[in-house]
C-alpha cells in the first residue's frame, strides 16, 4: 500500500503581517518630506513683490529719510542719527496722516541687510517715530 503523506491545512494568508510594513514605509515616507524641506533657504532668484501704487504719489520729499547697505541713515543729505532724524523731523509742520504720529518715509537700500535694517528701524521707533512707511520702485514691466 502506498502512503501518501498528508500535508498541514492551510491557514489563510492575513493582512496583519503587511499593516506593520505599510505603517513603516509610511511614516519613512514623512520622515523625507520633512527632511528634505529642512535645508538651508536660498534667496537665489527671488522676486520681490511689486508695488500696488506709485512709489512717489504723496510723499513729502522733507519726510523721507534714506538707509543706506551699511545701516547709515541719512536724512537732507547728511548722515545723522535716529535722535537727530527725529527733533528734525519734529520741527516740520505737522503731518501725523490721521494717526497721531508723525509720517516718515524710508528709502532703504536693496542690498540692506535685514539686522541692519531692523535695527535702524527699532532706532527710530524708540525715538518715537513709529509711523514709518516703505518707499519701493515699480518693476519695469509695469
Amino acid at each position: 500500500m502506498i502512503r501518501f503523506h498528508e500535508r498541514a491545512p492551510r491557514h489563510a494568508v492575513s493582512d496583519s503581517a503587511t499593516i506593520p510594513l505599510i505603517n513603516v514605509v509610511f511614516l519613512m515616507l514623512i520622515f523625507l518630506l520633512v527632511a528634505g524641506t529642512l535645508r538651508q533657504f536660498q534667496d537665489d532668484g527671488i522676486v520681490p513683490p511689486d508695488a500696488v501704487r506709485d512709489a512717489v504719489s504723496g510723499v513729502d520729499p522733507q519726510r523721507v529719510v534714506r538707509l543706506f547697505a551699511d545701516g547709515r541713515l541719512v536724512y537732507n543729505d547728511a548722515d545723522m542719527p535716529a535722535e537727530a532724524i527725529a527733533a528734525a523731523l519734529a520741527s516740520l509742520p505737522d503731518d501725523t496722516d490721521g494717526t497721531g504720529e508723525t509720517e516718515v518715509w524710508l528709502l532703504a537700500d536693496r542690498e540692506l541687510d535685514a539686522a541692519r535694517g531692523v535695527e535702524a528701524l527699532r532706532a527710530l521707533q524708540a525715538e518715537g517715530l513709529r509711523n514709518v512707511r516703505l518707499i519701493v520702485s515699480l518693476g519695469d514691466d509695469t
